[in-house]
């Protein structure tokens, strides 16, 4: 069974999942009255073959089982084939992370000193959540939605990257260029979107196409705005799955922008579609980074945030980050959020650009700046006091 199919065949068991993490009214009825809430929420699922998804008791003796993989395989056949699913786009993502290797010898060996330093460093749900992929492109300046946990502290949205011929030429070479640089297969991990939503810019979907006519795949895409462009949303994932991309997320902000959603999709045409459940009344908690690392925030707002512990940031990205409305190009890779670092990632150097020869001249001089092909304790020893200070600790 490929992916898939495996993906619509527990499409069911997700969206029961999505509702059941969400919405604590739901959690309640379901222990109340299992089938009525389900029926009311087209959820086509059995729940006593998941019950160990969703009763605590359930859990429970579950977790005091010496053969625990057995008796989940045998049992609860829905609970297995949902695990499965899972750990398949678990490998996914490992193998993308894994592919993001550069073909530059200095940038490949100083992002695995990165990642191997995140590793040690980051929360596993701030690691593994990402392909660490080795660039990420704003096509915006700024962002619409305004969350109060923006992990970025993003600026408001004043203006965007249009899609001109003068900007498609520029997006293009710039593809080109770090095509060159990295490679197709590397750059193909890509982000176009940072402190950015992707729906804002109108032509995101054109810059998409450029970028997979770049290198060979469709981008990564995650966007709030999917419950307010119901429309769009539907097309673009039809577009991005046709083009191979099974890897887009939707974040949730509110119970009724989920119940938008389910409404607008069926379970089947979001199987590959995580919905991250930010909403307030979620079980899931967020990270403290960013906005949401305020000091200020009153508590029922800090009461949906993680415990405060070291290794918390949404940043993913061990390479450049570009702006293409303002031209600028920063080499930047995560970290937990501190006050020194409050958005989770270092700047090691930003630059400007106007063209795609200029951008090529930045990313060069970095490498060479900050990527020398020696061990991370050896650079650290040799360092000069001002260079010593860029160094991660």
């Amino acid at each position: 069974m490929d992916l898939v199919q495996w993906g619509r065949r527990v499409s069911h068991v997700k969206r029961f999942l999505e509702i059941w993490v969400a919405d604590p009214n739901f959690r309640r009825d379901v222990l109340d009255s299992p089938a009525t809430c389900t029926a009311q929420r087209n959820v086509a699922v059995d729940l006593e073959a998941i019950r160990v998804l969703w009763d605590p008791k359930c859990a429970a003796q579950l977790t005091r089982n010496d053969s625990v993989q057995d008796v989940i395989s045998k049992r609860w056949p829905q609970v297995q084939d949902y695990l499965d699913y899972r750990h398949i786009r678990a490998m996914v993502l490992r193998r993308a992370r894994e592919a993001g290797k550069p073909v530059d010898e200095r940038f490949a060996a100083w992002r695995e000193r990165q990642l191997a330093r995140l590793e040690r460093e980051l929360i596993p749900g701030s690691y593994n959540a990402s392909a660490h992929p080795i660039f990420a492109a704003e096509l915006s300046n700024g962002c619409s939605v305004g969350c109060w946990f923006c992990g970025f502290d993003a600026d408001k949205l004043d203006r965007h990257f249009e899609s001109t011929p003068g900007n498609s030429k520029l997006w293009t070479e710039c593809l080109t260029v770090l095509r060159h640089l990295c490679g197709a297969t590397a750059s193909a991990t890509g982000l176009l979107y940072w402190a950015t939503d992707p729906f804002d810019n109108p032509g995101y979907e054109t810059f998409c196409e450029d970028f997979y006519q770049a290198f060979g795949q469709y981008p990564r895409t995650t966007t709030a705005l999917a419950s307010f462009q119901l429309q769009r949303a539907h097309r673009f994932i039809v577009l991005a799955e046709s083009k191979g991309s099974y890897d887009n997320r939707f974040s949730i902000l509110s119970l009724s922008a989920l119940q938008r959603i389910h409404e607008a999709f069926t379970a089947e045409e979001l199987a590959h579609v995580d919905l991250i459940l930010l909403n307030q009344e979620s079980a899931q908690k967020k990270l403290r980074t960013g906005r949401a690392n305020s000091a200020d925030l009153p508590k029922r707002l800090s009461e949906q945030l993680l415990d405060n512990r070291p290794g918390q940031t949404i940043a993913s990205v061990s390479g450049f980050l570009l702006n293409m409305v303002r031209r600028s190009v920063s080499l930047i890779t995560p970290c937990g959020t501190t006050e020194a670092s409050p958005k989770g990632y270092f700047t090691l150097e930003d630059r400007s650009f106007n063209n795609s020869g200029d951008l090529e001249r930045a990313i060069e001089t970095m490498i060479e700046m900050h990527m020398p092909m020696t061990s991370l304790e050896s650079e650290k020893r040799t360092a000069t006091p001002a260079r010593r200070d860029t160094l991660w600790r």
